[in-house]
C-alpha cells in the first residue's frame, strides 16, 4: 500500500491570510489516518452530518470517529468534570455507523452521558483532533466573565488540548449568531485563538464563512438548518483538507 504522507499548513484557515512563506508542519506519515472529532449540537446537525461525509469521503469511514453533545464545551468532556449529561441531542459515528437523537416532532430526545476526552483518546488512537466549540461559551461573555473564570476556562482549554498528546488539532470556531453581538462573538474568537496558541493547533474561521439569517439560517439565532448548514460544513471541511499536503 502506498504510504501517504500529510502535513499541516501553519495558520488561520480562512481567517487571517498565510504569510508568503508560510511554513508547513508534519501532521502524520501513516498508511491510515485516523480521524476523532468532537463538538457541540451543531455537529449533532446537517453540519456535522455533511462534515462527517467529507471526513469519510478523505480517510475513509472506518477511520473516523464522531461525537457531537448539544450544549457541550471542551470543559463538559474532561475527566475530572463531572459527567455531562445532554438533554438536546447527540450524535455518534464510528467506523461508518451513525446514531442520532435529536428533537423529534417536537420531541426532546433521551438524555446522553457526554463521553470523556481521555477515553475517546484511547478507543480511536487518533493523528488528528477535530474539535468546534464556542456557541456555548456566547452567553457568559455576553453577560461579562470575570478574570478569575477566565483563567479556569484557559487552564480547562489547556487540560482539553493536554490529552490530545502530540496530534494535531484543528479547532472550528462559531460561526455568525443573530443572537449576540458581533463584539461577543469577536471575543470568544480571540479567547479560543489565544488560549490555544500551540504549534500543533490549527483555527478554522467559521465567522468569516457564515451570515446568519433569521427564519433563513435558523429560528434562535444560533443553530444552522439546511442549505446553509450544509454550505458551512463543505466550506470548513475544504478548509481542513486544505491544510494538509
Amino acid at each position: 500500500m502506498r504510504r501517504r504522507d500529510f502535513t499541516l499548513v501553519m495558520g488561520l484557515a480562512c481567517g487571517g491570510a498565510l504569510s508568503k512563506r508560510a511554513e508547513a508542519i508534519s501532521l502524520f506519515s501513516s498508511t491510515r489516518a485516523r480521524v476523532l472529532v468532537v463538538g457541540d449540537s451543531m455537529m449533532v446537525g446537517t453540519f456535522g452530518e455533511t462534515l462527517l461525509g467529507i471526513l469519510e469521503t478523505r480517510f475513509g469511514a472506518g477511520d473516523v470517529a464522531m461525537y457531537g453533545s448539544c450544549g457541550s464545551s471542551p470543559e463538559c468532556w474532561l475527566p475530572d468534570q463531572p459527567v455531562y449529561v445532554t438533554r438536546c441531542g447527540y450524535r455518534s459515528s464510528v467506523g461508518g455507523v451513525t446514531q442520532v437523537l435529536e428533537y423529534r416532532n417536537g420531541q426532546r430526545p433521551p438524555p446522553v452521558e457526554t463521553p470523556k476526552l481521555d477515553k475517546l483518546m484511547q478507543r480511536h488512537r487518533p493523528q488528528l483532533v477535530v474539535m468546534q466549540f464556542g456557541t456555548n461559551w456566547f452567553e457568559r461573555f455576553a453577560e461579562g466573565m470575570k478574570e478569575e473564570e477566565l483563567r479556569r476556562k484557559r487552564a480547562q482549554v489547556s487540560q482539553f488540548l493536554a490529552l490530545t498528546g502530540d496530534r494535531s488539532v484543528v479547532w472550528i470556531l462559531p460561526p455568525d449568531s443573530a443572537k449576540f453581538t458581533r463584539q461577543t462573538q469577536l471575543d470568544v474568537r480571540r479567547f479560543i485563538v489565544e488560549s490555544s496558541r500551540l504549534p500543533r493547533v490549527r483555527h478554522v474561521d467559521s465567522l468569516r464563512m457564515t451570515r446568519y439569517v433569521m427564519n433563513k439560517t435558523g429560528s434562535d439565532g444560533i443553530h444552522y438548518n439546511g442549505d446553509d448548514a450544509r454550505a458551512w460544513g463543505k466550506e470548513a471541511g475544504a478548509a481542513i483538507l486544505g491544510m494538509l499536503r
